[in-house]
């Protein structure tokens, strides 16, 4: 009986951790997402429908916060119950700094949402060109290389 008291001490304690910090990356709070990672949170906790602390920054634009949860080892495809990954919300909202460092990390701009749409789709319906041209070229780099490699 002690046992299971103790695992679900641990796991409120987890879930209050991964809260906070998916909290202190929706404010952009970068100090912060620093402190609680460097307490055991866990970089790719999920919250409600799936959202991440990395989808909070990305969507919110705060790169300083990005960069922590990917140098803690976020993978930055995870998506939300609804396959929105943080560089389709980058994408979406023209935040530049998230998506080249989210590309820079590896992130997939053709990882499609589970209603067909990719970065490049995504950056388009929120009006972003920059953004759009940003995947554009990483894209073509992309390709650039797969070709060179072969």
């Amino acid at each position: 009986m002690l046992v299971r008291y103790e695992e679900s001490e641990a796991t409120i304690k987890r879930e209050k951790r991964g809260a906070a910090l998916f909290e202190a990356a929706d404010r952009g709070e970068a100090d912060e997402v620093e402190r609680l990672l460097a307490q055991g949170g866990e970089p790719d906790w999920r919250g409600v429908a799936g959202r991440t602390p990395l989808l909070a920054a990305a969507k919110g634009g705060f790169v300083g916060c990005l960069d922590q949860l990917i140098a803690a080892g976020a993978k930055v495809d995870l998506a939300n119950e609804h396959g929105v990954a943080p560089a389709h919300l980058a994408a979406a909202f023209g935040h530049l700094d998230c998506l080249r460092a989210l590309i820079s990390a590896g992130a997939d701009t053709r990882q499609r949402d589970h209603s067909g749409r990719d970065a490049l789709a995504w950056a388009k319906t929120g009006k972003h060109k920059a953004a759009a041209a940003l995947v554009k070229e990483a894209e073509q780099g992309r390709r650039s290389w797969a070709v060179a490699a072969v």
